[in-house]
C-alpha cells in the first residue's frame, strides 16, 4: 500500500477516539507505533482499498475541508466525522475499526491489562469437547420442511 507520513499522521488523529484512554487503559496512539502499523499494511493488500477510501473520505469531508485540512478538526469534529464515515462507506470504516483493534489487542501489555491468557493451553481458552446427548432431544422431533 502506498500511504504516505501525512496519511498515516491523519488516521493516528482517529485512532483514541476508536481506543481512547481511560483510568486503566492507555489510548490507541500510545499503543500503536508508525512502524508496526506500516508493518501490518505492507504485509496484507485485505487493507488497502479500505484504508485508502478512509483517508479519502477524511481529506474530502467538509468540515475538514472548511477547517483548513483534517489535522486541525477538534475532537467532536473527529467523533462527527467517524459517525458519517460509519453511515457512508460501512466496510471501509469496519477496516480502519480492524487495524486499529488488531494491533491494540495483540500488544501483550494490554493482554495484562484486560487480564487475558493468550495462551493455547489455558484453562480459559479450552473448548470442553462436543456431547453428542445435547441433541438427544431435537433429534426425536420430525422435520418441519416438505422433503421435495
Amino acid at each position: 500500500m502506498s500511504i504516505s507520513k501525512l496519511d498515516i499522521n491523519i488516521l493516528y488523529e482517529f485512532f483514541d477516539l476508536i481506543i481512547p484512554s481511560n483510568e486503566k487503559m492507555p489510548p490507541a496512539s500510545e499503543i500503536i507505533t508508525e512502524e508496526e502499523f506500516l508493518k501490518l499494511i505492507s504485509t496484507t493488500d485485505k487493507y488497502d482499498e479500505g484504508l485508502s477510501n478512509v483517508v479519502s473520505f477524511i481529506r474530502k469531508e467538509p468540515t475538514a475541508r472548511v477547517m483548513g485540512g483534517p489535522m486541525v478538526v477538534n475532537e467532536k469534529q473527529r467523533a462527527d466525522i467517524l459517525i458519517l464515515m460509519e453511515s457512508i462507506i460501512p466496510d471501509d470504516f469496519s477496516t480502519l475499526i480492524e487495524t486499529v483493534y488488531l494491533l491494540y489487542y495483540s500488544k501483550s501489555e494490554i493482554h495484562e491489562k484486560i487480564n487475558w491468557d493468550t495462551r493455547e493451553d489455558s484453562e480459559e481458552n479450552k473448548i470442553d469437547s462436543f456431547d453428542p446427548a445435547i441433541l438427544k432431544n431435537i433429534s426425536k422431533k420430525t422435520p418441519f420442511w416438505k422433503k421435495v
